[in-house]
């Protein structure tokens, strides 16, 4: 039986990461280097760590949802 339910969430399980990779890689040097240059490097170790918790709690608020009905068509047509 659990084999069911990881079959339906492998692809969030694989999209969910490779997103935030993206999404990191992306925005992670224009809000460091936004905060180096009006800041310093000190306060860059402040945006790291505060996306880090973010990146973390968004994690686990997907984890402990009930994703049952993913890839399933809430409305059919």
């Amino acid at each position: 039986m659990g084999e069911i339910g990881l079959h339906r969430e492998r692809g969030v399980a694989m999209g969910l990461p490779m997103t935030g990779s993206n999404f990191g890689q992306v925005t992670g040097p224009i809000a460091v280097g936004a905060v180096v240059s009006a800041w310093g490097w000190s306060a860059a170790c402040v945006v790291v760590v505060a996306a880090a918790i973010l990146a973390g709690l968004a994690a686990w608020m997907l984890a402990r949802g009930d994703h049952n009905g993913v890839g399933e068509a809430r409305h059919p047509a």
